[in-house]
């Protein structure tokens, strides 16, 4: 049986965010720092527990309006 389109986005999607997860996990168990996006600010994240915020977004959750473009 094949899978939808939607469906196989949704696969590659949720293989990556736990791709994502793991490697970020990886690196603050190493001992190495990780950059992110928490709520409205790039916060760059220590493996003692601090974060230091890099900068505070405006429009952290606008979503663009979607285009159409004709040929």
């Amino acid at each position: 049986m094949r899978s939808s389109h939607g469906e196989q986005s949704k696969h590659i999607e949720e293989i990556a965010r736990k791709a994502t997860t793991r490697a970020a996990n990886d690196a603050l168990k190493n001992g190495r720092a990780i950059t992110i996006q928490q709520g409205n600010a790039i916060v760059k994240k220590f493996p003692d527990g601090r974060v230091e915020v890099i900068k505070t977004l405006e429009n952290a959750f606008v979503v663009p309006k979607k285009r159409v473009y004709k040929l």
